[in-house]
């Protein structure tokens, strides 16, 4: 089971998956809850994305704040495909209202999954970073889109393999233009 913690100075705010039990067949939808720090919840609302008809599926990727409330979350969406598909969203983490969202498809190698690992929002140059992994044969290759605040492409970086074992789990945009990439492992 995945989910988002984000606290903040009043209340603690939870993203994740709320069954119903009641229903049969694959009935879970993305909820954001918020609690207060003596552990009441204070309210539970829906995260419903009006582009598509199925929701998409919360994953433990942290948020990046673009400012006061808004927040962007790469979630994954099951598009009814062989792989499911790293999902771009912007959202008010108060009132839960999805602003944009968009899939990420990797247009070179669109047969192979494409992971949407980390989300990162460069407030110097307003500009959305998504940090993307792709399992090929048996190596794994790095890919980094930059994005306006519109989820319009600016650049779609393919990072040299160093090696078949790394996997990068963080990145940043410098002032300079130049990329930080992390491997955990």
């Amino acid at each position: 089971m995945s989910f988002i913690v984000v606290p903040d100075s009043n209340s603690i705010k939870v993203i994740g998956h709320r069954y119903d039990t009641i229903l049969p067949g694959p009935n879970t939808k993305p909820w954001l809850g918020e609690f207060n720090y003596d552990g009441h919840l204070l309210k539970v609302i829906p995260l419903i994305d009006s582009e598509y008809v199925t929701p998409f599926n919360v994953f433990n990727n942290p948020l990046a704040n673009r400012k006061d409330d808004v927040y962007y979350y790469y979630a994954r969406r099951d598009t009814g495909g062989v792989f499911i598909i790293p999902n771009l969203i912007e959202l008010n983490l108060n009132t839960g209202e999805i602003y944009q969202s968009k899939l990420i498809i990797n247009e070179q190698f669109p047969e192979f999954p494409l992971a949407g690992v980390f989300v990162g929002y460069d407030k110097f140059n307003n500009t959305i970073v998504l940090l993307n992994t792709l399992y090929k044969e048996d190596s794994v290759k790095t890919n980094i889109v930059l994005l306006d605040t519109l989820f319009n492409v600016i650049k779609n970086i393919h990072v040299q393999v160093v090696s078949k074992d790394v996997f990068a789990h963080w990145c940043k945009l410098n002032n300079d233009g130049t990329i930080t990439i992390v491997d955990l492992d």
